[in-house]
């Protein structure tokens, strides 16, 4: 009863993803990122709470960001290697 890419994750496939597939994890994760995003661009500006709390909560929100873009990295790019790190490409950065 497993999806075509629970197969292949259980097989360790080195494709999980057709080009044209639409996947679930890429687009959810960075669609929390955009979310993120929202709160670091917008508490500085925002009514209400001290300035101290608005850093609080930008300084959340950028340690979650940085933990969602290290998932996609985990699930999307190559393994880093030091030899071919200059070539290697990772993942779109969404800041």
């Amino acid at each position: 009863n497993f999806t075509l890419v629970e197969q292949k994750y259980y097989r360790w496939d080195d494709e999980l993803y057709l080009p044209e597939d639409n996947s679930p994890d890429w687009g959810g994760l960075y669609s929390l990122n955009y979310a993120y995003n929202l709160v670091i661009a917008g508490t500085m500006n925002s009514e209400g709470g001290t300035a101290q709390q608005k850093e609080a909560v930008v300084a959340e929100a950028r340690a979650v960001r940085a933990y969602l873009h290290f998932w996609v990295a985990q699930m999307f790019a190559v393994p880093y290697n030091e030899a071919t790190a200059a070539n290697d490409l990772g993942i779109p950065m969404v800041v």
